[in-house]
């Protein structure tokens, strides 16, 4: 962490010489509310069995319910500086890291598209399959779509922002402040290669995913847009003590998780933290 702080430092040097007031800060808090959604991919129904040409179990194009990410603990540092001749506006890179692991949960496909091979729809693939194996036949859910319980999975981001900054001195030893910009992420997705089972239409036998499923092991390197807004209230000359609000998008690609294939989604973070700010 130390290397870290003398990085951002000396990233700043430049701008001190012009006449800028520089800053570091620590940040601690929760994230919460987070969510990946317009989650679009490639379904393999056979998986963990490769997929083959003219595969009757593959539904290319598939849509997928939204996944909810667990609350978890987030930790960042920050390197900034406002203009003297303007001390209203200035610039702020922070690095924060986060742990919200994918929920264990149900996931809705879809795929309004019968497979070319078979004819079949994603729910009439599904059905017949449990149907001939372990059920009686007569489900009559949506042909369009069915729903697995998914196994939960471990989730790392490590976020990079660069922000405008702007922010009102005109409250005494309280300086409330806005800030905006680009928002590199970098999230890895690891777990056990089981997805689970089919609740809908219903197996009583689970159809869980046989143990030589492939571990989920998958990194996304991509860049969003980050929104912060926060307040600062002023303890010395040099020491605050504040609080921030962030939210960040960002687009993701999966290339590979359990039964789906070149995945893409929506990304969306949002946390709470307490922030110590020093000032020089």
């Amino acid at each position: 962490m130390k290397k870290i702080v003398i990085s951002l430092l000396l990233a700043l040097t430049p701008f001190t010489a012009v006449k800028a007031e520089p800053y570091v800060g620590v940040s601690l808090g929760w994230t919460f509310n987070q969510k990946l959604s317009g989650i679009k991919g490639d379904e393999n129904l056979n998986y963990p069995v490769p997929i083959q040409p003219n595969d009757i179990t593959y539904y290319p194009g598939s849509s997928y319910s939204d996944i909810n990410l667990k609350d978890a603990l987030t930790g960042g540092l920050k390197a900034g500086y406002y203009f003297e001749s303007n001390p209203s506006f200035g610039f702020e890179v922070e690095a924060n890291y986060s742990q919200p692991n994918m929920k264990r949960q149900n996931v809705t496909i879809s795929n309004s598209t019968a497979n070319t091979a078979s004819g079949a729809y994603i729910g009439q693939a599904v059905s017949a399959d449990i149907a001939t194996n372990v059920a009686p036949a007569g489900w009559s859910g949506n042909a369009n779509q069915v729903t697995e319980d998914q196994l939960g999975a471990n989730v790392k981001v490590l976020q990079f922002n660069l922000n405008a900054m702007y922010r009102y001195q005109g409250i005494k030893n309280f300086t409330p402040y806005v800030g905006i910009g680009p928002s590199l992420n970098i999230v890895k997705i690891t777990g056990t290669g089981e997805s689970g089972h089919f609740v809908d239409p219903v197996d009583p036998t689970g159809y869980e995913v046989t143990s030589n499923a492939p571990r989920v092991h998958d990194t996304s390197v991509n860049i969003g847009a980050n929104f912060k807004i926060g307040a600062e209230y002023k303890l010395d000359e040099q020491w605050g003590m504040g609080g921030e609000y962030h939210y960040t998008w960002v687009p993701v690609d999966i290339s590979h998780f359990r039964s789906a294939n070149n995945l893409t989604a929506d990304l969306e973070l949002q946390s709470l933290s307490l922030v110590l700010t020093r000032h020089f």
